[in-house]
């Protein structure tokens, strides 16, 4: 049995234990939080940059059909600037562009 000086205190068990579950803690949260990013980077490449810059590195949105929407965006935005339009053309422009759209599918 070990002896432990009188003037010096023991240490109880619970706080090495408090310090690992610490210590354990920080490394899961590190964890969590580098997968949360990789998922957010996965995310981005797949989905977002082909849907909305139509920036498409991994082909995946030639794949999902993501590049179109960019660029009918694009081509409605420069639509917009070039003349405007009274409601009925626009709503008979809305129809056209998604008969078309279905025709394509």
């Amino acid at each position: 049995m070990t002896q432990f000086p009188a003037n010096e205190p023991v240490k109880p068990a619970t706080d090495m234990t408090a310090a690992l579950a610490a210590a354990e803690m920080r490394a899961r949260l590190a964890l969590a939080t580098a997968g949360a990013i990789l998922v957010a980077g996965v995310i981005l490449m797949i989905a977002i940059l082909p849907a909305e810059y139509g920036v498409d590195p991994l082909g995946t949105g030639k794949l999902f059909g993501l590049t179109s929407i960019a660029q009918a965006e694009s081509a409605a935005a420069g639509e917009r600037r070039a003349a405007p339009r009274t409601r009925e053309q626009a709503t008979d422009k809305a129809r056209n562009a998604l008969r078309s759209r279905r025709r394509m599918s």
